[in-house]
């Protein structure tokens, strides 16, 4: 039985683990951006920057060029905003509501 936390068996494991020369580590190409840009499904409610997957989709190059900045800044810091956390909840417009009477 092992006496380390299991934080420090992760640290000891990783640290002694090969580097698999299969991942790719460098920083997403501006192809890659592209590619995810037109994965995005059209029709959904907008992040919390406010901006819809359609304006993203539909925003050219100007759009593309400034998302390649973001996500290779974030690749190179490795921080991930903390915005990027969060989501919008909506409420089901199939969801029954009770109303009380009183």
């Amino acid at each position: 039985m092992s006496t380390q936390s299991a934080p420090d068996a992760l640290v000891s494991e990783a640290q002694a683990s090969m580097p698999d020369s299969t991942i790719d580590t460098f920083p997403p190409t501006i192809t890659e951006v592209y590619k995810a840009m037109n994965k995005i499904k059209a029709g959904k409610a907008p992040g919390v920057c406010g901006i819809y997957p359609e304006n993203i989709q539909h925003g050219g190059s100007d759009a593309l060029r400034t998302l390649h900045k973001i996500a290779t800044q974030v690749w190179k810091e490795e921080v991930v905003p903390e915005e990027w956390h969060q989501g919008i909840k909506e409420k089901d417009p199939n969801q029954s509501v009770a109303i009380i009477e009183g």
